[in-house]
């Protein structure tokens, strides 16, 4: 579990389960994404900048290997490595990050379609086969919050209902 003093929680907090305690830390490593105690001063436990830095490698990469390719075997590849999105659904979709997101999504696929960037921002998912990133982002959100009401274990469905009905 992460908190944020480490000392006090050494001292205080002592969760068992299953009969073994669980270790306190100050950080933890998951699927490329850093879960540390410095998200308090953040709107985000996961860190966009990071996201939007990966997609940018991405199709800097994409478009200079695949070059030759036609442009629908380029978006296939595209979505498959630049869609996975990892811990999207602790997004807070308030926060400007997520436009910037958003918008990065956008001149990715102008760049790798070769598109014009006066381009209507409203038609590029259709060139793409995808929903609108933002869309995709809330499909996951929704899709986890209800996975996690719908529990078959009440410890975790109950928490799910108290972090929504916390606003938290």
């Amino acid at each position: 579990m992460i908190f944020f003093d480490l000392k006090i929680v050494d001292e205080y907090v002592n969760i068992m389960l299953c009969g073994s305690r669980i270790r306190n830390i100050a950080d933890e490593k998951h699927i490329g994404h850093v879960f540390d105690t410095g998200f308090k001063n953040s709107l985000n436990l996961i860190n966009i900048e990071n996201v939007i830095r990966d997609m940018k490698v991405r199709i800097n990469t994409i478009s200079a290997q695949f070059n030759p390719v036609s442009w629908k075997s380029k978006t296939t590849i595209f979505n498959s490595q630049c869609l996975s999105l990892y811990g999207c659904q602790l997004c807070r979709l308030d926060n400007s990050k997520v436009d910037q997101l958003c918008t990065k999504w956008k001149v990715c696929c102008r760049r790798l379609l070769n598109l014009s960037p006066r381009t209507r921002s409203r038609f590029i998912h259709y060139l793409m086969g995808t929903a609108p990133i933002l869309d995709i982002i809330m499909y996951r959100m929704l899709s986890f919050f209800i996975a996690g009401l719908n529990n078959e274990d009440n410890l975790i469905s109950n928490f799910f209902k108290n972090t929504l009905l916390a606003n938290t």
